[in-house]
């Protein structure tokens, strides 16, 4: 900035010398011109450089409508999160992007690559010897004996799975299970992973609100530097949030677990009462419970021998489970029809959460910002935007001599 900025001091002070080595010429014909030429030229410059030193502090030490920035430094900052919030990465952007963004792809290559199999397998072994150090054994047994005994395509499962979950709620494993998965939330948030994946939405989300508009894509450039808010950068903080919101949620008391807690309790009432929601528990049960009943009778034996000798064969639960999620994934993944449900379901409930956190969005761009004192604010537009500024401050000098010379011209033949 500081080369334009001589050029631009430079440019105003040949002019200011033209205009008073050509006063006292004035008279004459191109005397009368290169004196009016420099005088306007002058005056341009003197202008713009009143009008752009005012953007950033006081020119001439007058306080009446300067240092805009500085003052209006609150009301800058408000803008840019409207802009974020209402304009970039609106519900209705974001679901554009997605709309071309396969989620289960994502995750497919997240299992497969970055050891997403061993940390699922690993979180089942986890949960597998929690449940198994909290529940009543022998209890669990007699009811899997239960359930595995009757003749399971004329049991009905919803009234079943309304009172095991009354029942949970009622003894707190709801609170167990959820403190639980909160804790392997919080360590496969803080995957390396995570980062570069809310980074690579964010730029999905950038590219597709700037494609084919110049505009945005300068605008956005600015705020970028502005906020010191690169991609990888945007995915660390939203690496951090994403902790701190599920270090929060550890909270019994926190709106989401309450929220929960209630919408497991209306689920209960709708296994009760929901015909269409029995029907559907029935159609996964034929196809989950019925078919595969062999493997369910072996669980049977294990249960009852897991009944006998209590918690001593803690470990082939965990490999049995193991292998049953493995297993489960390598469905999951083959079956197209599945993935591609789940992949609308999980851009619904993003494009939803969105719709009702969006503030969130600005809310970080806006503390990045205000990181910056009200002096390295000033500093750091002015290294940004100082030389289109200083350029203003030349082309202002010279669109006035141009005029002061077109205006002589003309006066001078008419007079």
């Amino acid at each position: 900035m500081d080369g334009r900025k001589h050029k631009a001091n430079l440019a105003l002070g040949i002019v200011t010398l033209g205009f008073f080595a050509g006063f006292p010429f004035r008279h004459t014909f191109f005397g009368g011109l290169i004196t009016s030429a420099c005088e306007a030229a002058m005056v341009g410059g003197l202008a713009d450089w009143f009008a752009v030193t005012a953007l950033f502090r006081r020119p001439l030490g007058i306080p009446f409508r300067t240092e805009l920035i500085p003052r209006n430094r609150e009301k800058i900052f408000r803008a840019i999160r409207d802009l974020v919030e209402q304009d970039l990465l609106t519900a209705e952007n974001v679901k554009t992007v997605f709309d071309d963004y396969d989620l289960t792809a994502v995750l497919r290559k997240y299992l497969d690559e970055h050891g997403g199999r061993e940390s699922i397998q690993a979180i089942a072994r986890r949960l597998t010897a929690d449940v198994i150090a909290k529940m009543d054994p022998p209890e669990l047994a007699r009811a899997a004996e239960l359930l595995l005994r009757i003749e399971a395509a004329r049991l009905e499962v919803a009234p079943l799975l309304a009172e095991a979950l009354v029942w949970a709620l009622s003894h707190g494993y709801d609170d167990a299970v959820a403190c639980f998965l909160i804790d392997e939330g919080i360590r496969l948030a803080n995957a390396a992973p995570v980062p570069r994946f809310i980074a690579n939405l964010f730029l999905e989300a950038k590219h597709a609100y700037e494609r084919g508009s110049r505009r945005r894509k300068l605008f956005h450039r600015a705020l970028e530097r502005m906020a010191r808010l690169s991609p990888l950068k945007f995915g660390l903080t939203g690496q951090r949030r994403l902790i701190t919101a599920l270090e929060e949620m550890k909270d019994p008391n926190h709106p989401l677990r309450q929220e929960l807690a209630a919408w497991l309790r209306r689920l209960a009432e709708r296994l009760r009462t929901d015909a269409a929601l029995k029907r559907q528990v029935e159609a996964w049960k034929t196809a989950h419970v019925v078919e595969p009943l062999a493997e369910r009778e072996r669980l049977a034996r294990y249960l009852d021998e897991f009944r006998r000798t209590g918690s001593a064969r803690t470990d082939e639960w965990q490999e049995a489970v193991t292998r049953w999620v493995a297993t489960w994934l390598d469905r999951f993944l083959a079956n197209a029809q599945v993935t591609a449900a789940v992949d609308r379901r999980l851009k619904q409930a993003i494009v939803e959460w969105l719709e009702v956190n969006h503030r969130e969005i600005g809310d970080l761009v806006v503390s990045e910002l205000t990181r910056f004192s009200t002096e390295e604010l000033v500093a750091f537009i002015e290294e940004r935007v100082g030389d289109d500024l200083q350029a203003i401050r030349i082309n202002g000098s010279l669109v006035g001599g141009v005029i002061g010379m077109l205006t002589y011209l003309l006066t001078f033949w008419i007079r």
